[in-house]
């Protein structure tokens, strides 16, 4: 699973530099070739220097191709891409989060960077109103429009062909939508999804490749959406209070008040 969400974070980190390259994330035998001919990223003009960065492609090659990838867990709120981003008017940040079906590992990661407080919803309950500007403050909410956008990149080691690869990025929405993004008119969404399933050697004229039944997909359909709000949430909750460009405070969202408005609304749970 964390080999499955390392390559997840390549991806993104690759998208947005649009950098061709080769990661070997699981030793010398295990090569990802990419030659990426897209871009994106999640914008944080207004908090952050977006001119003001000091990694470049040469400092990324070295990090992805040399040794220093760290093992364990994906890191996840302020750090990397994440660490500019505002999701639903609180400190927002990279997430993940994984579900294993029949015998199959999907794993999301998300830059949350989207959505107004009143929207937030978590397991349907209406956080974002219980902890309304009133209580913790708000940048966009009566000044501005819903602005931002999301990054997904959904990972999986279930065989899929690239239109299925197509149907599982959409699914991605579904998750999305239950924390309670809506994709409002200024929202620049990416939804990624690919699969290491098949392995074709180099060379080979004619390569065999397997897919998963389409009747077994609705359960790695699910595993997607289920995956895609939980590392939404986790974004949320590892993501800290921090300072930006101006001194402009971006607040995180407080777990204890959190905790507070669940138990009010799920008691017993």
């Amino acid at each position: 699973m964390e080999v499955i969400l390392k390559i997840a974070a390549v991806v993104v980190a690759l998208g947005a530099l649009s950098l061709p390259a080769h990661a070997a994330p699981g030793g010398s035998n295990t090569v990802i070739r990419f030659s990426p001919d897209f871009a994106w990223l999640t914008g944080s003009a207004g908090y952050s220097d977006p001119n003001g960065g000091t990694e470049n492609g040469s400092t990324f090659r070295w990090s992805v191709n040399g040794t220093n990838v760290a093992a364990g867990p994906v890191a996840e709120g302020n750090v990397g891409g994440g660490t500019g981003m505002i999701c639903h008017e609180f400190k927002g940040g990279t997430g993940t989060a994984s579900r294993v079906v029949n015998g199959y590992t999907v794993g999301a990661l998300v830059q949350a960077n989207y959505g107004m407080r009143g929207q937030l919803r978590v397991d349907g309950v209406p956080v974002g109103q219980e902890i309304g500007p009133a209580v913790v403050p708000a940048h966009r909410s009566g000044v501005a429009p819903e602005g931002g956008s999301i990054i997904v990149v959904l990972a999986t080691d279930a065989p899929l062909l690239p239109i299925q690869c197509q149907r599982l990025a959409r699914r991605a929405t579904t998750g999305l939508a239950w924390v309670g993004g809506i994709g409002g008119n200024g929202s620049g969404d990416i939804f990624l999804a690919f699969s290491t399933g098949n392995h074709i050697r180099p060379g080979e004229a004619i390569s065999n490749v397997g897919m998963l039944a389409p009747d077994a997909m609705t359960d790695v359909f699910q595993a997607a959406a289920e995956a895609t709000e939980e590392a939404i949430l986790n974004a949320l909750c590892m993501a800290k209070t921090m300072t930006g460009r101006d001194g402009r405070v971006i607040h995180a969202l407080p777990l204890d008040r959190l905790q507070a408005v669940m138990r009010r609304h799920r008691p017993g749970a």
